[in-house]
């Protein structure tokens, strides 16, 4: 009777050939994701999910560097676990080639407690337990690293998706926090239930096999010689083809993907909050500085001229126009400007291209008709026949100025950025205000004060006009010289005709908001307080009593950074506080279709043109993918592109 040979059974080497490097690697690498997530995401959440109001810096605020540090560490986390899970696809995708099974690469990555070929084979502490239990324990095990690992990725694309659809208005704040992190929490329970209760099946199958050990040691030695040849054909393992879709180029090019659809949006913001708190208070003008030149000549106002109601804003628009470039026949400098409407063609006698002191005209009130000199005769003749003097009748009269509308060719083409605006030219203006003060010394010699009295006068109203008048900053400062240029002249005048109190009332007016200023002065911002910054200049923009000029300049200035001022901002929009606050702004500023024009442009910024804004670049369309209609990183991209 012959009998069978007896059944060796024979233990499978694990881990299996060519997975070694990634046993139980899985875990760790999303470890190392989920803390690159939490290191990188929760800041932000932090600075998106706050809504500290459409002007504030933030909840960061001059911490941004906590911000940023996070950001860097965050980042660093990021690449390496994704580098370790690229690792793990990749050397799977080998296996895969080679012949295992998919599941045999998933059990190897998840294998942290290096005993899954003892499970698989029921050996060692798992001799004697149930093949059900022991495919429940595999089960317990690879799910749960999967809840892991599901958890870290979540925590990514979960912000980036609730980033899409909070800028699309379909999330508040309340629900990006929600979308971002609940599924987290369930995830990482379920994930701690399954794996504890792996841990529980383990130990109780070891407390098992301990104490059945010496009793079926023969029994278990017969059962492993058994099955030594049935093991490769358990669905444990599994024997699936090689699946091309886990071929290395399609999965490098979905990692490349997956990485790019998580790092970019999370480098952007990560970009955006430390770099916007950090040149905030440099990129906003210290306007403090620039309102006190305005108030040392404040008291000259008592010296303007009645204004006449029928000269029209455009008329004295137009007149500074021609004022400026009564010099020349040529065209505007700038080819956004309007031709003048009345043209001279004659130089001003005492501009600086004369070669004349600037304090000559203004000197010459001082002295004697007898001690004139013939070339200095001359020159008063040749000042007083220039009949662009006229245009200062119209200016030191006009009770308003549409100077936008007297400058510019309205409309702007679409094409053209805030910051490319040309900046008006005022070196007509200054020397027609000098020789203005000759005409006045010619007024004065001839033996007309009164006439005298009035050139002068029209200086002083004209500089006011542009100071209460132009929308343009450098105008307003043109205004403040012309107003000191007529100041030194009535002073002067008043002295020479014998009115010494007018002229003490002068200088005394003028010391005595210099002592003001000495006594009151206060920083114009406080270092590293960028919500005050950012407060003020509000107020500065709301006040009827800054220049004008001013407040355009520190509305287009500091909108160039509200989008993006606070995380909060980028993500769902500045608000309804913004928009209502904008709309207060145009109220103030904008008065007729020139300045309406303009504000189309300031509303944008200095760094975007509305070409941009409608039509952006295909970088700007991919990132409006994630970030939505707000365009506030696209914005954000614009701005850092112009500023390269």
């Amino acid at each position: 009777m012959n009998q069978d040979p007896p059944v060796l059974r024979s233990f499978l080497s694990w881990p299996p050939p060519g997975l070694e490097s990634i046993q139980g690697a899985l875990l760790p690498a999303a470890g190392v994701i989920g803390g690159g997530g939490v290191l990188l995401v929760l800041p932000l959440l932090v600075a998106i999910g706050s809504e500290p109001g459409f002007l504030s810096p933030g909840p960061f605020g001059t911490l941004w560097w906590l911000l940023g540090t996070s950001s860097v560490l965050g980042i660093i986390f990021l690449l390496e676990g994704f580098h370790r899970l690229f690792r793990i696809l990749r050397t799977g995708n080998l296996a895969v080639r080679a012949g295992h099974g998919w599941m045999t690469v998933l059990q190897t990555a998840t294998d942290g407690a290096r005993d899954t070929g003892f499970l698989l084979q029921g050996a060692r502490h798992f001799t004697g337990t149930e093949p059900d239990e022991r495919a429940a324990l595999l089960r317990l095990r690879l799910y749960g690293t999967a809840a892991y690992g599901t958890a870290a990725l979540w925590l990514l694309l979960g912000f980036v998706l609730g980033i899409m659809l909070s800028a699309r208005g379909l999330l508040g704040p309340r629900g990006l926090w929600l979308l971002t992190l609940l599924p987290v929490v369930l995830l990482v329970l379920a994930g701690l239930v399954l794996r504890l209760t792996a841990l529980s099946r383990s130990r109780a199958a070891e407390k098992l096999a301990r104490a059945r050990a010496e009793r079926e040691l023969t029994d278990l030695v017969g059962e492993w010689k058994t099955l030594a040849d049935e093991v490769t054909g358990d669905g444990w393992l599994g024997r699936g083809p090689r699946h091309r879709l886990l071929h290395l180029r399609i999965v490098g090019a979905a990692a490349v993907v997956l990485g790019a659809l998580i790092l970019l949006p999370l480098v952007l913001f990560a970009l955006m909050g430390t770099t916007v708190p950090m040149v905030l208070q440099e990129t906003l003008p210290r306007f403090q500085g620039i309102q006190e030149k305005a108030d040392l000549v404040e008291p000259m106002r008592r010296y303007r001229l009645p204004t006449d109601p029928a000269i029209t804003p455009l008329q004295a628009g137009e007149a500074l126009q021609a004022l400026n470039y009564a010099n020349t026949l040529g065209p505007p400098a700038g080819r956004l400007e309007r031709d003048p409407v009345r043209r001279y063609g004659t130089d001003w006698t005492f501009g600086r291209r004369s070669h004349q002191s600037n304090r000559l005209p203004s000197e010459l009130l001082e002295r004697l008709t007898a001690s004139l000199t013939p070339e200095e005769r001359s020159l008063l003749e040749q000042t007083a026949a220039n009949p662009a003097h006229r245009e200062f009748e119209i200016l030191a009269r006009a009770g308003a100025a549409d100077f936008t509308g007297g400058l510019w060719q309205i409309p702007f083409p679409d094409t053209l950025y805030g910051a490319d605006l040309p900046i008006p030219r005022f070196q007509g203006v200054s020397d027609a205000a000098r020789s203005h003060i000759a005409l006045a010394a010619w007024e004065l010699h001839r033996g007309r004060p009164a006439a005298a009295e009035t050139r002068i006068r029209e200086v002083v109203s004209t500089g006011f006009l542009m100071m209460d008048e132009h929308p343009e900053l450098i105008g307003n400062l043109i205004g403040i010289v012309l107003v000191g240029i007529g100041q030194d002249g009535l002073e002067k005048f008043y002295r020479r005709i014998g009115r010494s109190e007018e002229a003490d009332r002068i200088v005394a007016g003028r010391e005595r908001v210099e002592e003001m200023q000495h006594y009151a002065r206060r920083p114009s911002r406080r270092d590293g307080d960028i919500e005050e910054t950012l407060s003020a200049t509000t107020r500065v923009i709301l006040d009827r009593g800054s220049l004008r000029g001013l407040r355009w300049s520190l509305f287009q200035t500091s909108n160039t950074i509200v989008p993006f001022v606070n995380l909060n901002n980028a993500v769902f929009g500045p608000g309804e506080d913004y928009d209502y606050w904008v709309e207060r702004v145009e109220q103030e500023l904008v008065r007729y279709p020139g300045e309406a024009e303009r504000f189309r442009f300031a509303r944008l910024g200095m760094l975007v043109s509305p070409q941009a804004a409608a039509h952006p670049d295909l970088t700007s369309r991919l990132l409006g993918l994630v970030f939505g209609r707000s365009g506030s990183a696209a914005t954000f991209l614009e701005t850092v592109r112009q500023l390269r």
